[in-house]
């Protein structure tokens, strides 16, 4: 893959292409220190559909930053195969995308201010992105038809971002292009990207897709900085109510953006990471076990033991034997 490939790749993000390294059709993407760790694998292509496998941890040594991931218009289709995410998009909107989510944007997507990560978490992504315009060249040195590009294109909902329906041809094509890009097998990466576009774009003109849920960008705030509150705080119980108060959000949108982005509910998951916390105590400390039910915020020792085992299957005292 030549330099000029990628030069309109954020250089903040990924780095200057000329500091990229290349070997054959390959080229390798360290990120930028101050934005955490990784890297991204892209494969040339003379469609210019490019395969792309990204793993990245993000930890953000600036608080805020604006990012051009392109700078002319482009398609992303990917699949989260591994971590959460939650970013800010155009018209301050909030992205949340789980593990195992298909989605694709298009047009000059951007971040306009601020990552979310969750935890520090490794986020691994597959996929295959390429420039609107170079895909219509490629296209018409082939002698194929443009018009099947033209949905994908021009189509306001993938402006916004859009969701892909799961199905088992699609699941395969994705597992297939990450074994190839992780072996480093290009020629059936090549294949397999685009099979990968060929799917998609019968996808997109079918409208086999949902539109990705958004969220007012503050309260996704607010809902990752509870999270972060209630992992300081398990030595208490905090009543859902409450938690919204404290934070000045309403209940209905805390629990819904909540499990959205980590599964569950505020509750469950505060309840279940101070059983957590018990359970390590009882495993790893000489605290009684009465005492320790206290620690993690338990009004009683008979409701700690039915929680207890509800979540692991005996009584605390079994642990101790």
């Amino acid at each position: 893959m030549a330099n000029q490939k990628r030069k309109d790749f954020s250089y903040d993000l990924w780095g200057d292409p000329a500091d990229a390294h290349y070997d054959g059709n390959k080229a390798i993407f360290q990120m930028n220190p101050k934005y955490g760790t990784g890297r991204s694998v892209s494969l040339d292509s003379d469609i210019k559909v490019y395969p792309t496998l990204s793993e990245s941890i993000f930890d953000f040594k600036i608080k805020r930053t604006a990012i051009l991931f392109y700078k002319q218009d482009s398609i992303y289709l990917g699949k989260v195969r591994k971590g959460k995410f939650a970013l800010k998009g155009k018209n301050n909107k909030g992205f949340l995308f789980n593990e195992g989510d298909i989605f694709c944007f298009s047009g000059n997507f951007y971040l306009n201010e601020k990552f979310h990560y969750n935890d520090k978490n490794t986020v691994l992504t597959i996929g295959i992105f390429g420039y609107h315009q170079e895909i219509i060249e490629a296209f018409k040195q082939h002698n194929w038809s443009i018009d099947i590009l033209k949905n994908i294109f021009e189509d306001p909902a993938l402006v916004e971002g859009v969701l892909l329906n799961k199905t088992h041809q699609l699941e395969q094509i994705f597992t297939d292009l990450y074994d190839a890009m992780f072996s480093d097998n290009r020629f059936v990466a090549y294949v397999k990207s685009i099979e990968l576009f060929y799917s998609f774009i019968n996808i997109i003109n079918e409208e086999k897709y949902k539109n990705v849920k958004t969220y007012n960008e503050k309260q996704v705030e607010i809902v990752i900085n509870i999270k972060k509150f209630l992992d300081e705080n398990l030595d208490k119980y905090y009543s859902m109510p409450k938690l919204a108060e404290i934070f000045n959000i309403s209940l209905s949108h805390m629990q819904s953006i909540f499990n959205a982005y980590y599964g569950c509910s505020p509750y469950k998951y505060h309840h279940n990471k101070r059983l957590e916390k018990a359970h390590n105590l009882i495993l790893n400390s000489d605290i009684k076990i009465t005492e320790i039910s206290k620690l993690v915020g338990f009004s009683s020792y008979d409701k700690f033991f039915i929680a207890y085992k509800n979540m692991y299957g005996c009584n605390p005292s079994y642990h101790r034997m």
